[in-house]
């Protein structure tokens, strides 16, 4: 159907159901109002389609009920990537020092734009992305010194997407982007604010 019948989870939220031809798997959609006007996440919640049908709905829910808290707070609902938010805090960095923001452009060029972390979209972005990608870049050979200095832009990046509403909580990089303690024979002091 072109127009769903949407199940009320909760006053202002819904969830649907939608598969637009045969043979193809169809996806999740949930929809919020937010007093004004109904507010829906770029490309659905997912299809779920790996999980037993059984289970389907309930993953979908917990999917929707997450994306609806965001919207609680104030999150943008249009999606945007991890790469996204990079090259925004390059553009951030440029007004500051043309040269540290070319070096951090290359730094994300190198690690996060050609790794599977540059696509992940910003609301569904979760530890074990960041815990892979990790893994990945100190397998390149970096020391982790170098692995600190990588962290730091990345955290910054997701920091400022954070204050700029894209993104609602910093769970997913809070404890996986923290730095190696005495990483250059030093002890590494960690402070807790955003970058």
């Amino acid at each position: 159907s072109r127009d769903p019948c949407w199940h009320r989870l909760s006053r202002g939220r819904y969830l649907v159901f939608r598969r637009m031809t045969r043979g193809r798997p169809g996806t999740w959609l949930a929809r919020f109002y937010d007093g004004a006007r109904y507010l829906y996440p770029q490309g659905g919640i997912g299809d779920f389609s790996a999980l037993p049908e059984g289970e389907q709905f309930d993953a979908a829910k917990l999917a929707a009920e997450e994306w609806f808290q965001q919207c609680d707070m104030g999150v943008s609902p249009k999606s945007t990537t991890v790469g996204a938010a990079c090259s925004a805090y390059v553009e951030e960095k440029r007004q500051e020092s043309e040269s540290a923001a070319d070096a951090i452009k290359a730094r994300f060029a190198k690690l996060v734009d050609k790794d599977p972390l540059g696509k992940v979209e910003l609301s569904k972005l979760r530890p074990m992305h960041l815990a892979g990608w990790k893994k990945r870049v100190l397998a390149l050979g970096g020391a982790r010194g170098s692995f600190n200095r990588d962290a730091t832009s990345l955290r910054a990046a997701l920091n400022l997407a954070r204050r700029r509403l894209e993104v609602a909580s910093d769970l997913a990089w809070r404890n996986e982007l923290k730095p190696f303690e005495n990483a250059d024979g030093r002890r590494t002091l960690y402070l807790k604010r955003d970058e």
